[in-house]
């Protein structure tokens, strides 16, 4: 079997979600502008096979200049109600993102334009999947996800979970062979902003990915604090929040699902100048920000 290394997590993932029909175009922008992460799911309000088309579209417009370990590949488990034993389901639907995410379509063609065939192709994997919630019944979580477990480390990398809750995490790492890697949870006023489980996700080296950061939260992107960040780099308050959530630690990632193109630069470009600022000359000013933000989240570590 060929190399199963692990790509870095980036700290920006371009969010898929509610894009429809303008996925696959927005995803070639999302890459043409820089993102390296694209998160998806097969469920109803993404489009993955968009993503995949967009992906691939992308490479070919760029040969020879991006590997695929150079991507990270994000996607989720959905559970809905089918007559199969869960497993299956699980089976099923991983090899349908396999191929609908595949970074060429000569995979899956027949005759004299075929490539390596999947099963031995060292492209042919994905970064990491996500269990998108868990079951009503811990025994069906864990069913679900000895099921991903089957497939780690080779044709996915890592595995996590979605929209999940203390208590339902602390049962999981405690019954999984392979631990989550991931958590992606909303930051969400209505849910204490999930900071007992980002906490616990910063003391267990879990990677935790912020959905509805701006949606949720208008009046934190409108505070003074974010203000005086945004005026004082020259970025948006929009690029600021975003800097103050991956401020929350080492293994926070923030999804980003702009589909606007120079929002898209602005805020890969604007986050890496706000860390510069940080380190530096601004430092005061942003740990001052930085305390006011997590007062509001209640995080005192």
């Amino acid at each position: 079997m060929a190399s199963t290394t692990v790509a870095p997590i980036p700290r920006l993932i371009y969010g898929t979600a509610w894009k429809k029909a303008q996925t696959a175009p927005l995803v070639v922008s999302a890459l043409s502008a820089g993102f390296r992460g694209l998160d998806t799911a097969a469920s109803h309000h993404y489009y993955e096979e968009g993503v995949g088309a967009g992906l691939r579209t992308w490479l070919t417009q760029n040969p020879r200049t991006i590997s695929r370990s150079s991507l990270y590949i994000q996607t989720k488990f959905s559970p809905a109600p089918s007559e199969l034993p869960i497993p299956d389901q699980v089976h099923s639907q991983i090899a349908t993102s396999l191929k609908r995410l595949s970074v060429s379509d000569s995979l899956f063609k027949d005759g004299p334009e075929a490539s390596t065939p999947p099963d031995e192709n060292p492209d042919f994997y994905l970064d990491c999947v996500l269990l998108h919630s868990p079951y009503a019944a811990h025994e069906d979580t864990l069913s679900a996800w000895r099921a991903l477990e089957s497939y780690v480390p080779h044709r996915i990398r890592t595995i996590g979970i979605s929209n999940v809750d203390l208590d339902e995490l602390h049962a999981l790492c405690n019954d999984a062979a392979v631990k989550p890697v991931v958590v992606q949870n909303r930051l969400n006023p209505k849910e204490a902003y999930n900071t007992p489980v980002r906490v616990f996700c910063r003391e267990h080296g879990i990677n935790f990915q912020s959905f509805w950061t701006l949606t949720a939260n208008p009046g934190i992107v409108k505070s003074d604090y974010v203000g005086k960040i945004a005026a004082a780099v020259g970025v948006s308050n929009e690029t600021a929040m975003y800097s103050l959530v991956l401020g929350l630690g080492d293994h926070v990632s923030v999804l980003d699902g702009t589909t606007n193109e120079s929002r898209m630069k602005g805020d890969l470009e604007g986050v890496e100048k706000v860390a510069a600022w940080a380190a530096g000359e601004g430092s005061a000013l942003w740990k001052a920000s930085l305390g006011a933000f997590k007062t509001v989240l209640g995080d005192t570590d």
